[in-house]
């Protein structure tokens, strides 16, 4: 993105000041049936290691440092010189040919792309003359040549025709690649459709994707803002293909008239616009403060704990008697989550760009509670990922050293799981919602998940994995990572380069023992275990961090768009995780128990958490760990309440887990805050030397 900067004076015709960040990381996705190579601004960026079978997509990375950006791809269907495959066969066929794909900058994909026809056939002359799978030797081909740097940046492919869209039901997605041991399946000859010779090659997992599973959100459909399966104009007789698209940002030109002293600076977005209403939400008055828990002292984290175990031990009526309607009790959460996780529309929470504005406003909800118990808590203070809190003084050890492995140390030892789960006990809360039914009756009694099935039946928290942190590193690429909504979520579920953010947590700490679950790797159920809270807080906060570097998207909502990924990609739910769907309408979030002022609804949408819980107008912000500027939470006179219950408070390797997979990782992204920061620095410096200009 530029900042442009245009002053007007009698004597000052026009000064246009650009800056641009060095080094962004745009990454993404291709997909062609059968070969590509993938250029941009002239240079080489990827080969497609596989030639014909299986239909792989891949993943790319690549460095834009401004100015011209222009995509230019070859993609190849596999013709014999007669036009047909599988010649070495009683059945040769034309195949068709495809290319989808989408990249994190929002370019994809479209009939807005240059399509040049390289060779063609059989040709209709051959055809007239007999041609047909019965009678190959009669066809043949129609070759018109690469032309000269027709990837280059200033090639002229003004003589293109525009690329033809076809759906994935005309074109189709071919046949899945699996891969396994360094490996993307068997390799097919696309003349005797028998396996090659060798019948393998070496690729990586970034190499061997689904295709249908990593583009068009998913679901396969390819719509909306989803990239288009393109080709020429004959899908089944075009077979090596050139396609062009430059997607260079116009830069506003600079007015010449003369009589203005104003200075206008123009943002663009790169996201695409959802088409939603513009956020109505005004800049919070003030923002409570949400510390590093290690910043915390002693006592102001026992209030915390203290907090957390009256949620536990108070019951609904008791609770809101005595502490008023935002009050809940602990396990009306644990339900909440398992609701939105068993909705007969496909979970509402998670794998989809929806994870994040919801568990935003889950978070919220919870803190909310806390004040009500404790106003001088003053916000929830969260965990930054490296620091040691796994132990006595915080949550108890990972592995859980008690019997069957409960955790019996630290501020949460022996924390009650419920065993005597009866629907009817929360069915006040469940609210009608088109299309969707609850599927969560618990598991057993207990309140753990079935999907996948935890078939543990300890009494108490139980945490069958080991200690984890996520580096600073790792947590600042994804507050960095370039491109919309969906390119952020993708880094925080695993696109890192140091691993998995959100999920590694869960399969690490929770962990499992043959086929029981710890409580914080069930999918379904894992607020059992406190330090859920306190890590999802850190995730938070860097969802802020994200959209305040991309503040110049926030009118187009970050490009929200739906899309599902890892387990969900195969199954996207329809409803309920699109921009305008109310989250989780099951049991939504009122605004009142958000606390959002502006807002009266009683289901807040996902663009409405987007808008109301953004970092200048929520009602809470974060302090950075480790001794932040930012001012302690003021304690109100409230008393310190005391927790009846309040027990005193340990580690096996964490096997593998279905939490989540681990996609591979893309390269590491620019660090759009500093980037930020230099831009200002260098509209300053433009400014000022104006300036001087002008006063001499």
């Amino acid at each position: 993105m530029g900042v442009v900067v245009v002053f007007r004076s009698p004597w000052i015709l026009a000064l246009v000041v650009q800056y641009r960040c060095l080094a962004e990381t745009i990454t993404g996705h291709i997909y062609c049936d059968n070969y590509f190579e993938f250029y941009f601004n002239g240079q080489l960026v990827k080969k497609d290691p596989l030639d014909f079978t299986p239909h792989n997509a891949v993943r790319v990375s690549f460095e834009y440092d401004g100015g011209k950006k222009v995509y230019a791809i070859l993609c190849q269907d596999y013709a014999s010189a007669t036009g047909y495959e599988y010649t070495g066969t009683s059945s040769p066929q034309l195949g068709d040919g495809a290319l989808l794909a989408e990249f994190s900058d929002g370019t994809r994909t479209s009939k807005d792309w240059k399509a040049y026809t390289v060779t063609f056939g059989p040709t209709d002359a051959s055809i007239s003359a007999g041609c047909s799978k019965d009678n190959l030797g009669a066809c043949s081909l129609q070759d018109n040549g690469l032309p000269a740097n027709w990837h280059s940046v200033d090639f002229d492919d003004s003589s293109w025709a525009s690329a033809t869209e076809y759906t994935a039901a005309q074109a189709g997605w071919g046949r899945t690649p699996t891969f396994s041991n360094g490996q993307c399946g068997t390799i097919t000859s696309p003349l005797t459709r028998q396996d090659a010779n060798p019948s393998s090659a070496a690729t990586s997992q970034d190499e061997c994707l689904n295709p249908k599973t990593v583009l068009c959100g998913g679901d396969g459909t390819c719509a909306g803002d989803d990239g288009r399966m393109i080709w020429g104009a004959d899908l089944d007789r075009d077979n090596k293909m050139l396609f062009r698209y430059d997607a260079t940002v116009t830069t506003p030109t600079a007015s010449s008239d003369s009589s203005s002293t104003t200075v206008t600076v123009a943002t663009t977005s790169s996201c695409a616009d959802p088409g939603v209403s513009a956020c109505a939400a005004k800049e919070a008055v003030s923002q409570r403060v949400r510390q590093e828990i290690t910043q915390l002292s002693e006592a102001e984290w026992q209030r915390v704990v203290d907090a957390i175990w009256i949620m536990k031990n108070t019951s609904r009526a008791i609770g809101e008697s005595r502490f008023g309607s935002s009050f809940k009790t602990y396990n009306y959460f644990v339900m909440k989550h398992a609701v939105a996780v068993m909705d007969s529309r496909g979970d509402q929470a998670h794998f989809s760009a929806a994870f994040a504005t919801w568990h935003a406003a889950f978070v919220l909800e919870f803190e909310n509670s806390l004040l009500a118990i404790d106003a001088g808590i003053g916000a929830l203070p969260y965990w930054d990922g490296v620091s040691d809190v796994l132990s006595k003084a915080y949550f108890g050890s990972a592995t859980g050293a008690g019997s069957n492995n409960v955790v019996n140390d630290g501020q949460f030892a022996h924390f009650p799981i419920e065993s005597t789960l009866d629907m009817a006990d929360w069915s006040s809360y469940l609210k009608s919602a088109d299309g969707a039914s609850n599927g969560f009756t618990g598991n057993g009694g207990f309140l753990r998940g079935t999907r996948p099935n935890n078939p543990t039946q300890t009494l108490e928290l139980t945490r069958y994995g080991s200690a984890w942190t996520f580096p600073e590193a790792g947590q600042d690429e994804c507050a960095a990572r370039s491109g919309c909504w969906n390119d952020w979520y993708d880094c925080i579920e695993g696109g890192s380069s140091h691993g998995n953010f959100h999920s590694g947590a869960h399969v690490s700490v929770g962990g499992k023992s043959g086929s029981n679950r710890g409580d914080f790797e069930d999918p379904t159920t894992s607020p059992n275990d406190p330090f859920f809270w306190f890590h999802h807080a850190n995730v938070d906060r860097n969802r802020m961090k994200w959209m305040q570097a991309h503040a110049n998207e926030a009118k187009v909502y970050w490009g929200f768009t739906r899309r599902c990924f890892g387990p969900l990609s195969q199954n996207c739910p329809t409803q309920g995780i699109n921009l305008g769907d109310v989250a989780s309408a099951l049991w939504p979030f009122s605004s009142a128990q958000l606390g959002l002022t502006g807002l009266n609804t009683e289901g807040v949408t996902h663009a409405e958490i987007l808008c109301y819980v953004g970092p200048e107008t929520a009602p809470y912000k974060y302090a950075d760990p480790g001794g932040s500027p930012s001012p302690s939470p003021s304690h109100s006179p409230t008393p310190s309440p005391t927790s009846s219950s309040v027990p005193s408070h340990s580690p096996t390797p964490s096997p593998t887990s279905s939490f989540v997979p681990s996609p591979s990782s893309p390269a590491p992204a620019t660090d759009t805050a500093s980037c930020t920061s230099a831009r200002s620095l260098s509209l300053l410096a433009a400014v000022t030397a104006i300036l001087r200009l002008k006063i001499r």
